[in-house]
């Protein structure tokens, strides 16, 4: 029942109107230039490329609340900090070995000699240990920061959900695109939380990466010459390139994994609120095919992203071993050749190769650290591709209502209510102010075909104030699209002509499920 500008006592509808056969007729569709037709697919829009960077940067802006004094910027701050310290710590836990060598294998003649080697071992033994707790002390806060700053992320990035998304004029219309939107609410509570933990878990293993290359790279060229630095710097070019290439398609797999468990889950949501429904009729059985054939989609998807994740990770670990034997290469070419450490002695030799060693591994582990967070940065892709998507529908979906608003005002229902109009109500009104309600040549098509014949076609209706108005008509007819078109809610498909409301009407609605805001 649609009612407009009701007074208080009640009283009988004055006119019924009746949906029938009339408004299934058939009716040329609408311009498709003029109808936006979205993509499709879990992955759409998911990749790592230049649009992955800047949605990772707005990700980031968006999560420290567009401002620079923020908790989650402090919190950045003390984990770049703790990183960076964290380098100048573990190059010298790295050297512990090689101090150690010079000690123990220092030649000893006298008692003297013998005492002092006993006070630097003792020394050596407690700045090891001073190192290693610094060292410890240092990555667990670092790691600290990182969980704090993805926590406070989430709410912020969250909360900008909401406000996009839970609005009024765009749940519905982002709602009704599960073609390229599939699963709102699972990208709204899974996504952003698995988005940003991931950023702060890549920061975190990342944040000294650049001065590590640097500064190693460096202490090799010091070291071995340009050669030993040549040789790392191939190794690494190559590591990196197949990895990314073995990113792309996991970032994809991870999308599609999310979506399809985003269909399982919200199948059993489905299921656990239609349960008395379902045992009334029987359904079941239908239900549980439906659900095991969900269940499939959920599993081949999370299979094909295990065998990406195999590649990765064992491309990442193929690097890590690599680059420990390449370290020792080089090193042994020079010895070999003994163009550098030819005058060393075998305590001297064994020290600069343990120094030696470490260097080069730490700068090819420089590298091959952003290797290893290979897969992090897939996982983020398709997280950060599902998130962005939702934001880009629901700016699509403003934008739309926007339109509709901007074009609704330039409209004005007629001051007179015509004789031959389809369903005028209320005739007695025609010299009267406007109709509150009103609608001309309204043709509203079911979902996206443009091929289907109309819901409802060329519908024309003025509704005075003070009247009272029942629809009926068949079952499907189109009552409640009507409604729904009205109030400017229609589902997601095309419409023509004219359908206004009166500004500043205060409408209420009532579906046939009941709905009130809780509180």
């Amino acid at each position: 029942c649609a009612c407009a500008g009701l007074p208080r006592s009640p009283v009988p509808c004055r006119e019924v109107v009746a949906l029938g056969a009339r408004a299934l007729t058939p009716h040329q569709p609408p311009d498709r230039s003029s109808y936006h037709m979205a993509g499709t697919g879990a992955s759409k829009g998911v990749g790592v490329g230049s649009r992955f960077l800047r949605r990772t940067g707005s990700l980031i802006r968006l999560g420290c609340g567009n401002t620079w004094i923020c908790t989650a910027n402090l919190l950045l701050f003390l984990l770049l900090a703790a990183s960076l310290a964290n380098v100048v710590v573990i190059k010298q836990v790295g050297e512990v070995p090689s101090r150690f060598y010079g000690v123990l294998t220092r030649a000893v003649e006298t008692p003297a000699a013998r005492a002092a080697q006993r006070v630097d071992f003792l020394r050596e033994i407690r700045w090891s240990v001073l190192w290693i707790v610094l060292a410890m002390t240092l990555k667990s806060g670092a790691h600290l920061a990182a969980e704090l700053v993805a926590v406070h992320w989430r709410g912020n990035v969250t909360e900008y959900a909401h406000r996009v998304y839970v609005s009024t004029g765009i749940l519905h219309r982002v709602c009704c695109r599960a073609a390229s939107v599939d699963n709102p609410d699972q990208r709204l509570a899974r996504d952003i939380e698995n988005a940003t933990q991931t950023l702060a878990q890549i920061i975190e293993k990342l944040a000294a990466t650049p001065v590590n290359a640097v500064y190693y790279s460096v202490l090799t060229y010091g070291l071995l010459g340009w050669r030993g630095l040549v040789a790392v710097l191939v190794f690494v070019a190559a590591l990196l390139g197949v990895q990314r290439l073995l990113a792309v398609p996991l970032s994809r797999a991870v999308a599609d994994v999310e979506g399809a468990n985003g269909d399982l889950r919200r199948l059993h949501v489905r299921i656990r609120e239609r349960a008395l429904d379902i045992d009334l009729i029987g359904g079941a059985p239908f239900e549980r095919a439906r659900a095991d054939r969900k269940l499939s989609a959920a599993i081949a998807s999370q299979r094909r992203a295990a065998l990406w994740s195999l590649g990765v990770t064992a491309w990442a670990s193929a690097g890590d071993y690599l680059g420990a034997i390449l370290a020792y290469l080089v090193l042994g070419t020079s010895i070999v050749q003994g163009d550098t450490w030819g005058a060393a002695s075998a305590s001297e030799l064994a020290a600069i190769i343990s120094r030696g060693a470490f260097i080069v591994i730490m700068n090819v582990n420089a590298f091959t650290t952003m290797a290893d967070a290979g897969e992090l940065v897939a996982e983020l892709a398709g997280y950060v591709g599902r998130v962005f998507g939702l934001f880009d529908e629901c700016r699509k979906a403003a934008s739309e209502a926007d339109a509709d608003a901007a074009h609704r005002s330039r409209l004005e229902p007629p001051t007179r209510m015509q004789e031959d109009s389809a369903v005028v109500v209320d005739r007695d009104a025609r010299s009267c102010q406007p109709p509150l309600v009103f609608a001309q040549e309204l043709t509203v098509y079911n979902g996206r075909s443009l091929e289907l014949a109309p819901v409802l076609s060329r519908i024309s209706l003025a509704v005075a104030s003070g009247s009272r108005v029942a629809i009926t008509g068949a079952s499907g007819c189109g009552k409640t699209t009507l409604l729904r078109t009205l109030r400017g809610a229609a589902a997601d498909g095309a419409v023509s002509g004219t359908a206004l409301v009166k500004p500043a009407l205060r409408v209420s609605f009532s579906t046939q499920t009941a709905y009130l805001p809780e509180g």
